[in-house]
This record gives structure tokens, C-alpha cells and sequence, in this order.
């Protein structure tokens, strides 16, 4: 199983500020950087971001597919499934082989960002 690092922040990052969707521009890991709808840089602490719950439409809306009970997410070398933990349901495992090989999971966007950048793969999403 792969560690993500749920308390840290990457540029690119998508996550909720005072119920507003804001992209992290640069965090050191007590604060965190975004533009504001004026496009100011705003600095925020990093305990004041909530992340944005990851759901099927999310994962659909990305480009995985669904394959029953499983989304299916084509990458060069192979496919990339995922499907509700069924011990944690808000949570996603994300696994190789059509789950039999269990890689990580994710309950929040910024933390399927962080594993798709970490695979070299384009990690930009949209809620």
C-alpha cells in the first residue's frame, strides 16, 4: 500500500476554504496559498481547508468509466480501478488488476491528485 500524506497540500491541489472550491498555488505545511475569485493571493492556515469528499460523479466526470461495481481509468500501461471500500464508505480503494491488487485509498480529491501525480499522471481535475 502506497502512504498518502493527508495533511499536506501540492500547487494544483483542489480543496474547500469557507465553502468556497479554491486550487492551492503553494503550501509549506502550516499555511497555504490560493487566488480568490479577484484573483488576489490569498494565505490561509492549513488547518482552515477541508478537503472535497471524492464521489462516483466526481470520478466520472474525470474520465473513469463505470465497469459494474468498479470505475476503470485507462492509463499507458494498464488500467487503474476503484471502487467504495466497503468497510469505510467514504472511502475509495484504488487498486491495479481490477482490485486485486489494492494500491492506496482516498477519500478526497486532493488525495487521488496526489496519487495520480505521484504515477506521473495528468492529476488536474474538476468538481
Amino acid at each position: 500500500t502506497i502512504t498518502i500524506f493527508y495533511n499536506e497540500y501540492i500547487p494544483g491541489d483542489l480543496v474547500t476554504y469557507n465553502g468556497n472550491i479554491v486550487i492551492i498555488e503553494n503550501s509549506d505545511g502550516y499555511y497555504a496559498t490560493y487566488y480568490d475569485e479577484d484573483e488576489f493571493l490569498q494565505e490561509v492556515n492549513v488547518n482552515a481547508i477541508e478537503g472535497i469528499p471524492l464521489t462516483p460523479a466526481i470520478l466520472e466526470k474525470n474520465g473513469w468509466k463505470r465497469d459494474g461495481k468498479f470505475y476503470c481509468m485507462s492509463t499507458k500501461r494498464a488500467y487503474l480501478y476503484t471502487t467504495q471500500d466497503t468497510g469505510q464508505s467514504d472511502e475509495f480503494l484504488i487498486c491495479a488488476g481490477e482490485c486485486k491488487h489494492n494500491l492506496t485509498s482516498v477519500r478526497f480529491v486532493h488525495q487521488l491528485q496526489h496519487f495520480l501525480f505521484g504515477l506521473n499522471i495528468n492529476s488536474d481535475l474538476e468538481v
